[in-house]
Protein backbone atom coordinates (compact mmCIF):
# COMPACT_ATOMS: atom_id res chain seq x y z
CA UNK A 1 0.00 0.00 0.00
CA UNK A 2 0.99 3.65 -0.27
CA UNK A 3 3.83 4.68 2.01
CA UNK A 4 3.10 7.61 4.30
CA UNK A 5 5.14 10.78 3.63
CA UNK A 6 8.21 11.23 5.82
CA UNK A 7 9.55 14.57 7.06
CA UNK A 8 13.09 13.33 7.31
CA UNK A 9 13.83 11.40 4.12
CA UNK A 10 17.58 11.44 4.86
CA UNK A 11 16.94 9.81 8.22
CA UNK A 12 14.83 7.14 6.51
CA UNK A 13 17.59 6.40 3.99
CA UNK A 14 20.20 6.18 6.73
CA UNK A 15 17.89 3.93 8.74
CA UNK A 16 17.54 1.50 5.84
CA UNK A 17 21.28 1.63 5.18
CA UNK A 18 22.00 0.99 8.84
CA UNK A 19 19.58 -1.92 8.95
CA UNK A 20 21.19 -3.43 5.85
CA UNK A 21 24.73 -3.00 7.18
CA UNK A 22 23.83 -4.55 10.53
CA UNK A 23 22.13 -7.43 8.75
CA UNK A 24 25.16 -8.03 6.57
CA UNK A 25 27.54 -7.92 9.51
CA UNK A 26 25.39 -10.06 11.78
CA UNK A 27 24.30 -12.60 9.20
CA UNK A 28 26.60 -12.53 6.24
CA UNK A 29 30.00 -13.00 7.77
CA UNK A 30 29.28 -16.41 9.21
CA UNK A 31 31.23 -18.90 7.15
CA UNK A 32 29.86 -21.28 4.55
CA UNK A 33 26.11 -21.04 3.96
CA UNK A 34 23.88 -23.87 5.13
CA UNK A 35 22.07 -24.62 1.86
CA UNK A 36 18.33 -25.32 2.17
CA UNK A 37 16.71 -28.54 0.97
CA UNK A 38 13.27 -29.10 -0.58
CA UNK A 39 10.67 -29.29 2.22
CA UNK A 40 9.14 -32.66 3.01
CA UNK A 41 6.07 -33.53 0.96
CA UNK A 42 2.78 -33.26 2.82
CA UNK A 43 0.43 -36.20 3.14
CA UNK A 44 -3.09 -36.10 1.67
CA UNK A 45 -2.21 -33.20 -0.61
CA UNK A 46 -2.50 -33.23 -4.41
CA UNK A 47 -0.11 -30.94 -6.32
CA UNK A 48 -0.86 -29.56 -9.76
CA UNK A 49 -0.23 -26.58 -12.01
CA UNK A 50 -2.10 -24.61 -14.64
CA UNK A 51 -1.00 -22.25 -17.42
CA UNK A 52 -2.22 -18.68 -16.99
CA UNK A 53 -0.95 -15.75 -19.06
CA UNK A 54 2.10 -17.74 -20.22
CA UNK A 55 3.08 -18.59 -16.64
CA UNK A 56 2.78 -21.96 -14.91
CA UNK A 57 0.89 -21.44 -11.65
CA UNK A 58 1.39 -24.11 -9.00
CA UNK A 59 -1.34 -25.05 -6.54
CA UNK A 60 -2.10 -27.79 -4.03
CA UNK A 61 -5.45 -29.20 -2.97
CA UNK A 62 -6.57 -31.12 0.09
CA UNK A 63 -9.84 -32.25 1.63
CA UNK A 64 -13.29 -32.56 0.07
CA UNK A 65 -16.32 -30.31 0.37
CA UNK A 66 -16.98 -26.59 -0.04
CA UNK A 67 -14.16 -24.64 -1.63
CA UNK A 68 -11.71 -22.38 0.19
CA UNK A 69 -9.03 -20.59 -1.86
CA UNK A 70 -5.85 -19.74 0.07
CA UNK A 71 -3.48 -16.92 -0.97
CA UNK A 72 -0.14 -16.59 0.84
CA UNK A 73 1.77 -13.45 1.78
CA UNK A 74 4.99 -11.90 0.49
CA UNK A 75 7.79 -14.46 0.61
CA UNK A 76 5.30 -17.23 1.34
CA UNK A 77 4.00 -20.19 -0.66
CA UNK A 78 1.51 -23.03 -0.43
CA UNK A 79 3.76 -24.30 2.39
CA UNK A 80 2.60 -21.36 4.52
CA UNK A 81 -0.80 -23.06 4.99
CA UNK A 82 0.58 -26.46 6.07
CA UNK A 83 -0.50 -26.12 9.72
CA UNK A 84 -4.03 -25.09 8.80
CA UNK A 85 -4.73 -27.86 6.28
CA UNK A 86 -5.19 -30.74 8.76
CA UNK A 87 -8.03 -28.82 10.46
CA UNK A 88 -10.19 -28.78 7.31
CA UNK A 89 -10.58 -32.31 5.88
CA UNK A 90 -14.28 -31.55 5.21
CA UNK A 91 -13.50 -28.57 2.97
CA UNK A 92 -11.61 -28.54 -0.31
CA UNK A 93 -8.66 -26.24 0.23
CA UNK A 94 -6.90 -24.89 -2.84
CA UNK A 95 -3.66 -23.12 -1.91
CA UNK A 96 -2.00 -21.27 -4.78
CA UNK A 97 1.56 -20.10 -5.28
CA UNK A 98 1.30 -16.57 -6.62
CA UNK A 99 3.34 -15.83 -9.74
CA UNK A 100 6.95 -15.39 -8.66
CA UNK A 101 6.60 -17.42 -5.46
CA UNK A 102 6.82 -21.00 -4.31
CA UNK A 103 6.89 -23.37 -7.27
CA UNK A 104 5.06 -21.09 -9.70
CA UNK A 105 6.94 -19.57 -12.63
CA UNK A 106 8.99 -16.45 -12.00
CA UNK A 107 9.14 -14.67 -15.36
CA UNK A 108 11.85 -12.05 -15.72
CA UNK A 109 9.43 -9.64 -17.36
CA UNK A 110 6.39 -10.55 -15.25
CA UNK A 111 3.92 -7.98 -13.95
CA UNK A 112 4.42 -8.29 -10.20
CA UNK A 113 1.50 -6.08 -9.18
CA UNK A 114 -1.55 -6.65 -6.99
CA UNK A 115 -3.72 -6.06 -10.03
CA UNK A 116 -2.04 -8.72 -12.16
CA UNK A 117 -1.96 -11.25 -9.32
CA UNK A 118 -5.71 -10.66 -8.96
CA UNK A 119 -6.17 -11.36 -12.68
CA UNK A 120 -4.28 -14.65 -12.26
CA UNK A 121 -6.40 -15.65 -9.24
CA UNK A 122 -9.67 -14.91 -11.05
CA UNK A 123 -8.55 -16.93 -14.08
CA UNK A 124 -7.41 -19.81 -11.89
CA UNK A 125 -10.83 -19.90 -10.21
CA UNK A 126 -12.55 -19.94 -13.61
CA UNK A 127 -10.28 -22.59 -15.14
CA UNK A 128 -10.60 -24.90 -12.13
CA UNK A 129 -14.38 -24.51 -12.18
CA UNK A 130 -14.56 -23.19 -8.61
CA UNK A 131 -17.96 -21.48 -8.21
CA UNK A 132 -19.18 -21.47 -4.62
CA UNK A 133 -16.12 -20.54 -2.58
CA UNK A 134 -14.49 -18.38 0.09
CA UNK A 135 -11.20 -16.53 -0.49
CA UNK A 136 -8.67 -16.43 2.36
CA UNK A 137 -5.62 -14.19 2.05
CA UNK A 138 -2.73 -13.46 4.39
CA UNK A 139 -0.84 -10.14 4.40
CA UNK A 140 0.06 -9.38 0.74
CA UNK A 141 -2.28 -12.23 -0.22
CA UNK A 142 -5.08 -10.42 1.59
CA UNK A 143 -4.38 -7.41 -0.61
CA UNK A 144 -4.64 -9.70 -3.63
CA UNK A 145 -7.95 -11.04 -2.28
CA UNK A 146 -9.35 -7.52 -1.87
CA UNK A 147 -8.18 -6.58 -5.37
CA UNK A 148 -9.70 -9.79 -6.78
CA UNK A 149 -13.06 -9.06 -5.17
CA UNK A 150 -13.02 -5.52 -6.52
CA UNK A 151 -12.19 -6.74 -10.03
CA UNK A 152 -14.91 -9.42 -10.00
CA UNK A 153 -17.50 -6.95 -8.70
CA UNK A 154 -16.52 -4.37 -11.31
CA UNK A 155 -16.97 -6.90 -14.12
CA UNK A 156 -20.29 -8.16 -12.67
CA UNK A 157 -18.78 -11.64 -12.30
CA UNK A 158 -19.72 -14.23 -9.69
CA UNK A 159 -18.43 -13.15 -6.30
CA UNK A 160 -16.98 -15.41 -3.61
CA UNK A 161 -19.34 -16.41 -0.81
CA UNK A 162 -17.08 -14.75 1.75
CA UNK A 163 -13.65 -13.30 2.52
CA UNK A 164 -11.12 -14.21 5.20
CA UNK A 165 -8.44 -11.55 5.65
CA UNK A 166 -5.51 -12.40 7.92
CA UNK A 167 -3.23 -9.51 8.98
CA UNK A 168 -3.81 -8.10 5.53
CA UNK A 169 -2.33 -5.13 3.73
CA UNK A 170 -5.16 -2.68 3.25
CA UNK A 171 -4.14 0.89 4.08
CA UNK A 172 -1.21 3.29 3.63
CA UNK A 173 1.33 2.86 6.41
CA UNK A 174 5.01 3.17 7.20
CA UNK A 175 6.67 0.26 5.45
CA UNK A 176 8.63 -2.25 7.55
CA UNK A 177 12.42 -1.99 7.27
CA UNK A 178 12.75 -5.21 5.28
CA UNK A 179 10.25 -3.85 2.74
CA UNK A 180 12.19 -0.61 2.44
CA UNK A 181 15.32 -2.68 1.89
CA UNK A 182 13.64 -4.73 -0.86
CA UNK A 183 12.52 -1.53 -2.56
CA UNK A 184 16.14 -0.30 -2.65
CA UNK A 185 17.27 -2.61 -5.44
CA UNK A 186 21.04 -2.52 -4.99
CA UNK A 187 20.76 -3.07 -1.24
CA UNK A 188 18.38 -5.98 -1.77
CA UNK A 189 20.68 -7.54 -4.36
CA UNK A 190 23.70 -7.09 -2.09
CA UNK A 191 21.86 -8.65 0.84
CA UNK A 192 20.72 -11.61 -1.24
CA UNK A 193 24.27 -12.06 -2.54
CA UNK A 194 25.97 -12.08 0.86
CA UNK A 195 23.52 -13.32 3.49
CA UNK A 196 23.02 -17.11 3.62
CA UNK A 197 19.45 -18.07 2.73
CA UNK A 198 18.60 -19.73 6.03
CA UNK A 199 19.80 -16.72 7.95
CA UNK A 200 17.71 -14.40 5.77
CA UNK A 201 14.68 -16.63 6.29
CA UNK A 202 15.24 -16.79 10.04
CA UNK A 203 15.53 -12.99 10.27
CA UNK A 204 12.28 -12.53 8.33
CA UNK A 205 10.42 -15.12 10.41
CA UNK A 206 11.54 -13.44 13.62
CA UNK A 207 9.85 -10.27 12.39
CA UNK A 208 6.69 -12.25 11.61
CA UNK A 209 6.37 -14.42 14.73
CA UNK A 210 5.60 -13.03 18.19
CA UNK A 211 7.24 -16.02 19.87
CA UNK A 212 10.51 -16.93 18.10
CA UNK A 213 10.63 -20.24 20.01
CA UNK A 214 7.90 -21.46 17.64
CA UNK A 215 10.15 -21.07 14.59
CA UNK A 216 11.41 -24.58 13.95
CA UNK A 217 14.29 -25.59 11.63
CA UNK A 218 11.91 -27.12 9.09
CA UNK A 219 10.11 -23.80 8.68
CA UNK A 220 13.37 -21.89 8.27
CA UNK A 221 14.56 -24.43 5.71
CA UNK A 222 11.34 -24.27 3.66
CA UNK A 223 11.22 -20.48 3.49
CA UNK A 224 14.92 -20.42 2.61
CA UNK A 225 14.44 -23.06 -0.09
CA UNK A 226 11.73 -21.14 -1.93
CA UNK A 227 13.71 -17.91 -1.63
CA UNK A 228 16.69 -19.69 -3.19
CA UNK A 229 14.88 -20.91 -6.31
CA UNK A 230 15.91 -19.31 -9.62
CA UNK A 231 14.11 -16.02 -10.14
CA UNK A 232 12.69 -15.86 -6.60
CA UNK A 233 14.79 -12.92 -5.46
CA UNK A 234 13.97 -10.96 -8.61
CA UNK A 235 10.26 -11.63 -8.01
CA UNK A 236 10.53 -10.46 -4.39
CA UNK A 237 12.24 -7.22 -5.41
CA UNK A 238 9.77 -6.54 -8.23
CA UNK A 239 6.78 -7.28 -5.99
CA UNK A 240 8.10 -4.88 -3.35
CA UNK A 241 8.70 -2.27 -6.04
CA UNK A 242 5.09 -2.48 -7.24
CA UNK A 243 3.41 -3.16 -3.89
CA UNK A 244 1.73 0.26 -3.89
CA UNK A 245 -1.27 0.07 -6.27
CA UNK A 246 -1.55 2.88 -8.76
CA UNK A 247 -5.13 3.46 -7.61
CA UNK A 248 -4.70 3.08 -3.86
CA UNK A 249 -7.36 5.65 -2.98
CA UNK A 250 -9.93 3.96 -5.20
CA UNK A 251 -9.08 0.53 -3.77
CA UNK A 252 -9.51 1.76 -0.19
CA UNK A 253 -12.80 3.44 -1.11
CA UNK A 254 -14.06 0.14 -2.55
CA UNK A 255 -13.96 -1.63 0.82
CA UNK A 256 -17.30 -0.08 1.80
CA UNK A 257 -18.94 -1.76 -1.20
CA UNK A 258 -17.93 -5.30 -0.19
CA UNK A 259 -21.23 -7.11 0.28
CA UNK A 260 -20.17 -10.59 1.38
CA UNK A 261 -19.48 -11.81 4.90
CA UNK A 262 -15.91 -11.07 5.87
CA UNK A 263 -13.80 -12.48 8.68
CA UNK A 264 -10.80 -10.38 9.70
CA UNK A 265 -8.17 -12.14 11.82
CA UNK A 266 -5.23 -10.34 13.43
CA UNK A 267 -2.34 -11.20 15.69
CA UNK A 268 -2.43 -8.81 18.64
CA UNK A 269 1.34 -8.28 18.49
CA UNK A 270 1.73 -7.87 14.72
CA UNK A 271 4.85 -5.72 14.27
CA UNK A 272 4.47 -5.38 10.51
CA UNK A 273 0.83 -4.28 10.15
CA UNK A 274 -0.65 -2.94 13.42
CA UNK A 275 -3.95 -4.34 14.65
CA UNK A 276 -5.49 -0.87 14.29
CA UNK A 277 -5.48 -1.52 10.53
CA UNK A 278 -7.73 -4.50 11.18
CA UNK A 279 -10.09 -2.40 13.29
CA UNK A 280 -10.24 0.22 10.56
CA UNK A 281 -10.96 -2.43 7.94
CA UNK A 282 -13.74 -3.86 10.11
CA UNK A 283 -15.38 -0.45 10.26
CA UNK A 284 -15.12 -0.10 6.48
CA UNK A 285 -16.58 -3.50 5.47
CA UNK A 286 -20.26 -3.72 6.40
CA UNK A 287 -20.68 -7.45 7.03
CA UNK A 288 -17.37 -8.04 8.79
CA UNK A 289 -16.12 -8.93 12.23
CA UNK A 290 -12.65 -8.91 13.74
CA UNK A 291 -10.98 -11.60 15.81
CA UNK A 292 -7.75 -10.59 17.57
CA UNK A 293 -5.52 -13.46 18.72
CA UNK A 294 -3.42 -12.77 21.84
CA UNK A 295 0.27 -13.73 22.04
CA UNK A 296 0.47 -13.84 18.27
CA UNK A 297 2.30 -11.94 15.55
CA UNK A 298 1.82 -11.36 11.83
CA UNK A 299 0.96 -14.95 10.80
CA UNK A 300 -1.73 -16.47 13.07
CA UNK A 301 -2.28 -19.43 10.73
CA UNK A 302 1.36 -20.44 11.26
CA UNK A 303 2.02 -19.34 14.84
CA UNK A 304 -1.40 -20.20 16.35
CA UNK A 305 -2.97 -22.66 13.87
CA UNK A 306 -5.37 -24.35 16.31
CA UNK A 307 -6.93 -21.08 17.45
CA UNK A 308 -6.98 -19.66 13.93
CA UNK A 309 -8.61 -22.81 12.54
CA UNK A 310 -11.30 -22.70 15.23
CA UNK A 311 -12.15 -19.10 14.37
CA UNK A 312 -12.26 -19.86 10.65
CA UNK A 313 -14.41 -22.97 11.09
CA UNK A 314 -16.98 -21.01 13.08
CA UNK A 315 -17.07 -18.39 10.34
CA UNK A 316 -17.43 -20.98 7.57
CA UNK A 317 -20.31 -22.70 9.34
CA UNK A 318 -22.23 -19.43 9.35
CA UNK A 319 -21.31 -18.61 5.77
CA UNK A 320 -22.25 -22.01 4.34
CA UNK A 321 -24.87 -23.38 6.74
CA UNK A 322 -26.70 -20.41 8.24
CA UNK A 323 -26.66 -17.64 5.71
CA UNK A 324 -29.11 -15.45 7.62
CA UNK A 325 -27.23 -15.32 10.92
CA UNK A 326 -24.10 -13.54 12.08
CA UNK A 327 -21.05 -15.09 13.70
CA UNK A 328 -20.57 -14.31 17.36
CA UNK A 329 -18.14 -11.48 18.11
Amino acid sequence: MKQLPQKHSLYRILSVLGFAVLMLIALGLSGCPDMPNPPAKEKNVVENSIEIDDARIHYVQSGTGKDILLIHGLGGSTYSWRRLRPHFPDYRLTAVDLMGFGESDKPKNGQYTLEHQAVIISQLVAKLGIRDYVIAGHSYGGGVALQTYRMLAGKKMTLPRGLILIDTVAYPQQMPRYMQLLRTRWLAQLTFAIVPRKKSARALLEEIYYDPAKIDPATVNAYAYYLDLPGAQHAMIETAKHIIPADTDELVASYSSISVRTLIVWGKHDRLIPVEAGRRLTRAIKHSHLKVIPDCGHAPHEEMPDKTASIIRDFLQHVYMRRGSSPSE
